[in-house]
């Protein structure tokens, strides 16, 4: 219709583009069917224009219908590649404009636009061309804005090995390793918290309970925190303070206690900290491997809903 009006040289604008995706009731959930269905279709739609070098020249943009499902306490039109958090009674978004739950075309939606998907290989030599640190054991490598972080705060011992490419999960760039996830806060910009490390433990042991500890009968050798209530001595405490800290691992979440790895299998002798989980390893004792820090950040990038 352009051409036949003359204009050779306008761009299409292509607008509400959408399809309807029902999510689950909680987002711990997996994706039901209608959200599998929705991301296809977006895939198909951006990249069929992407892939296609005609189409490419002669589309300008293309709108999704829409980003959040509507209305609240009654979602008759589920669009959205997201849903945002309601208020208290239910019947109107939260001031806060704060996402509850993302589909799963919102994740589709990001690997379009950065044209790749969290778990591609990075290719070695691009990686060193850019001189990022590159590692061949899981073909990833560390994203510009945290090699520092993980060379100054105990690289692979510490932090492990990255296990994906740069995200960003709810709105924030990150990056999995196998013993933490990353963040990056341009807003804090040259000061210590550029970088800060996601609350893995707590996400992990969300909806359990630990008992705390009797301040009273406590050990002398053991510290409490009133943060949370609860305490920390021995070989964790040693680890603790000698490779990181508060910045590093956050404040006790929960006593020792004795937890199957789901590693190897074994019962080990754990406790949660509000950024990872200390393992004692009594057949390392005297080494610098009695106390491991556990694989929650691997944990939760394998688990698959790291982006809802």
């Amino acid at each position: 219709k352009m051409r036949d009006r003359g204009d050779y040289t306008g761009k299409m604008w292509i607008t509400e583009i959408g399809a309807e995706a029902a999510p689950p009731e909680q987002p711990t959930q997996q994706p039901t069917q209608s959200e599998v269905d929705q991301s296809h279709y977006l895939r198909a739609i951006y990249s069929g224009i992407l892939d296609d070098p005609l189409l490419h020249s002669e589309v300008a943009h293309v709108f999704w219908f829409k980003y959040e499902d509507f209305v609240p306490g009654n979602y008759t039109h589920k669009y959205g590649l997201v849903r945002l958090l309601e208020n208290s009674a239910r019947d109107n978004y939260a001031p806060s404009g704060e996402v509850w739950m993302h589909k799963l075309a919102y994740k589709t939606y990001q690997e379009v636009a950065f044209g790749y998907s969290a778990d591609d290989p990075v290719d070695e030599a691009e990686a060193r061309r850019n001189n990022w640190i590159y590692f061949a054991q899981t073909r990833q490598a560390i994203a510009p804005e945290f090699g520092a972080y993980w060379l100054e705060k105990g690289g692979i011992e510490r932090f492990g090995y990255p296990v994906s490419r740069p995200v960003y999960v709810h709105g924030i760039l990150s990056q999995f390793f196998q013993r933490a996830v990353f963040e990056y806060h341009p807003e804090y910009a040259g000061s210590a918290n550029e970088v800060l490390l996601r609350l893995v433990g707590s996400e992990s042991t969300s909806g359990r309970f630990f008992e705390k500890p009797d301040p009273a009968v406590l050990s002398v050798d053991r510290t409490i925190f009133p943060e949370t209530g609860y305490s920390l001595g021995g070989a964790f405490k040693r680890f603790w303070e000698q490779t990181g800290g508060l910045a590093v691992y956050g404040y006790p979440i929960s006593e020792e206690v004795q937890e199957v790895s789901p590693t190897d299998g074994q019962t080990y002798t754990v406790q949660y900290f509000e950024r990872n989980r200390f393992e004692l390893h009594p057949e390392a004792t005297g080494t610098p491997f009695e106390v491991q820090v556990g694989l929650l950040g691997a944990e939760l990038f394998n688990g698959d809903l790291w982006w809802r």
